[in-house]
């Protein structure tokens, strides 16, 4: 069926109604995008971080990397947003009695070079964001939702 705009009006009116039913396609594609970056960037802390040092003086917890955590995709001003992060409440305050459990996303993120022994930084939160970029996973996401929920094919250039 064709959709005729013959002034202003009736192109507001569509443009409202397309942005309309795109929120739940692109809401969808956001709680999958956020799922995938929480568990690279899990995958990035294991793989940079974790096993890369054997500790011989403590037993690992994996506390840290446990405490990456995502909230829920919440619409907020015509946006929506999600957030991923360390969530140190979730982080044993006796777990780590050289460091408040506050700073630990911070060590493994950048290191501190002296007290925990390890050898490096993981770097893990910004090889997720390069990685993201990379592979244009949002962008290829909300495509393949738009696809399977309207029936309109995006051509991302």
């Amino acid at each position: 069926m064709a959709t005729y705009i013959k002034n202003d009006a009736d192109l507001r009116k569509f443009v409202e109604q397309i942005s309309k039913s795109m929120k739940t396609p692109i809401k969808k594609a956001l709680e999958e995008v956020a799922e995938i970056v929480k568990e690279m960037w899990k995958a990035h802390l294991m793989e940079y971080w974790y096993d890369v040092y054997n500790p011989t003086q403590y037993d690992r917890t994996y506390e840290t990397l446990e405490s990456i955590v995502k909230t829920d995709v919440v619409e907020n001003n015509g946006r929506f947003l999600v957030y991923i992060h360390y969530d140190t409440d979730l982080i044993n305050r006796y777990t780590y009695a050289h460091h408040e459990p506050d700073a630990m996303p911070y060590i493994v993120e950048e290191g501190d070079g002296l007290t925990t022994g390890h050898p490096q930084a993981s770097h893990a939160m910004e090889r997720t964001v390069e990685w993201l970029e990379q592979k244009r996973v949002f962008e290829n996401t909300v495509r393949e939702y738009i696809k399977k929920e309207m029936h309109i094919n995006v051509q991302i250039m």
